[in-house]
C-alpha cells in the first residue's frame, strides 16, 4: 500500500534553521517568518515523528541525540529539494540545465577546475558534461556535440580564441639510456629507442609527427607519464605536468639536436548551435582569463 510521509521537507528545513541559528527567534528572522509559525512547524514535526528533536539548553535550542541522528539523514534530502527547485526555476526562466565541455587533455587542470568552480558558484543547478580528448582537433562550430571546446586549431581555420600555449619537452626517466647522452641526440639515434605517443584513435585524421623507429600509442596522458617514468621509452610531455619530476631528477630533459621543445596551441570555440549566454559565457570567460 502506498504511504505518504507524515513529515515535510519544510518542517525539517525549519529544524535545521533553528539548530544553525541557535534559537526560534533567529530562525524566524532568517526564514522571514513569524516565531509562532516556527514553533508550530516544530511542534507538528515532533508530533508526527513521535520523538523529541529539540531541547533548550540555556538560551540555545539544541538537538537531542535522536534529533541529531535523524536530521543528519534528512539534510541530503533538503539539499536535493533545493537543487530541484533551483533547476525548475532556471528552466522556467529559459536557462539551460546542462553544459557540454570538450577539453584537450593537456589543458592545465588547475585552470580548468578553477573555471568550473566559478560556474558552480554562479549556476549551481547546471550539470556539466566534461569530455577530455587526446590531441583533439577543433570541431566545427556547427557540431552539435559540445557547447564549449578547447582544442588544437586546424591548419587553415581560425574560428576560436587562443587560451593556452602548451610547451612540450622531450624527456625520459633518469635510468633510460638517452638520459645519459652528453652530446646532442640525433634523429637517427632517437629512432633506435621506443617513443611513447599520446593519441586518441577516435581522431585518426590528426597527423602524426614522423619519427621512424618503434612507437607505442597510448590513449591517456596519465598512462604516457607512467610508461615514461618506468623507463620504457621517451616522449614529449607538457612542461606543467612534469615540473615536479624534473626538479626531483626522476625525469630528464633530453638534449636533442633538433625538436627538443615543441609548442601546442589550444583555442576555445563556442558552438553556434545555441545562442551563447549566461553560463556558457561565464565559463568561457573563466577559461580564458
Amino acid at each position: 500500500m502506498t504511504q505518504v510521509p507524515k513529515t515535510t521537507v519544510e518542517q525539517w528545513s525549519v529544524l535545521r534553521a533553528i539548530v544553525e541559528r541557535g534559537s526560534y527567534a533567529e530562525a524566524a528572522e532568517t526564514l522571514h517568518r513569524s516565531q509562532s509559525s516556527i514553533s508550530y512547524a516544530i511542534a507538528n514535526l515532533q508530533h508526527a515523528a513521535g520523538v523529541q528533536l529539540l531541547q533548550i539548553e540555556g538560551r540555545r535550542a539544541v538537538l537531542t541525540e535522536v534529533g541529531r541522528a535523524l536530521l543528519a539523514e534528512v539534510e541530503p534530502l533538503i539539499d536535493d529539494f533545493l537543487r530541484i527547485e533551483q533547476r525548475a526555476s532556471a528552466v522556467g526562466h529559459g536557462e539551460r540545465v546542462a553544459l557540454r565541455l570538450l577539453v584537450d587533455s593537456v589543458f592545465p587542470k588547475p585552470k580548468l577546475f578553477n573555471a568550473l568552480h566559478s560556474l558552480s558558484r554562479a549556476h549551481p543547478h547546471i550539470d556539466v558534461h566534461l569530455r577530455e580528448m587526446v590531441r583533439l582537433p577543433m570541431p566545427e562550430p556547427n557540431d552539435r556535440s559540445y557547447d564549449i571546446a578547447i582544442a588544437q586549431p586546424v591548419v587553415g581555420e581560425r574560428y576560436g580564441k587562443r587560451v593556452a600555449d602548451i610547451d612540450l619537452l622531450a624527456v625520459a626517466a633518469r635510468g633510460h639510456p638517452l638520459a645519459h647522452r652528453n652530446r646532442p641526440i640525433s634523429r637517427a639515434t632517437l629512432a633506435r629507442h621506443l617513443r611513447i605517443e599520446i593519441r586518441d584513435l577516435e581522431w585518426p585524421a590528426f597527423p602524426k609527427a614522423p619519427t621512424g623507429g618503434k612507437t607505442w600509442h597510448v590513449s591517456t596522458i596519465e598512462s604516457v607519464l607512467g610508461v615514461v617514468r618506468e623507463g620504457l621509452g621517451f616522449s614529449w610531455l607538457p612542461r606543467h605536468m612534469i615540473e615536479g619530476d624534473l626538479s626531483r631528477g626522476d625525469l630528464v630533459q633530453l638534449r636533442l639536436s633538433e625538436g627538443g621543445e615543441r609548442r601546442i596551441a589550444l583555442d576555445l570555440c563556442l558552438s553556434d548551435q545555441q545562442p551563447a549566454e549566461g553560463a556558457v559565457l561565464l565559463l568561457a570567460e573563466a577559461l580564458t582569463t
